[in-house]
Parts: C-alpha cells; structure tokens; sequence
C-alpha cells in the first residue's frame, strides 16, 4: 500500500457514488471517512485516513 499508517486521502467521485465511495472506504478500515460537497453542492469530495498501526506494549 501506498499510503503510509495515519496519511490521508481526498478523491474525487462521481456525486451519485459518493456513499457507495464512503462506505467501500470504511469497509476497507479507513478512519475519518466523510463525504464533502463542492461548490455546486454536489456530494464529490470524499476524505480518509489510514489507520495508524496498533502498538502492543
């Protein structure tokens, strides 16, 4: 994976998919999914972090 443990992520979506988006990122286990729209207010913009690793102490 490219994305390195607590980066986020922005993509932009088609806006009839943007749940579908949000959903298929939180069942992937990304953190802080939402959904944002753009100027026109179109639900577009959908945002994600990759969670950080669990440390066992």
């Amino acid at each position: 994976m490219l994305l390195k443990p607590g980066g986020r992520l922005a993509c932009e979506v088609h806006a009839h998919y943007g749940t579908d988006v949000v959903a298929l990122f939180e069942a992937c286990g990304y953190e802080a999914v939402r959904l944002e729209r753009d100027l026109a207010g179109n639900p577009r913009l959908v945002w994600a972090r990759r969670p950080a690793p669990v440390s066992s102490s």
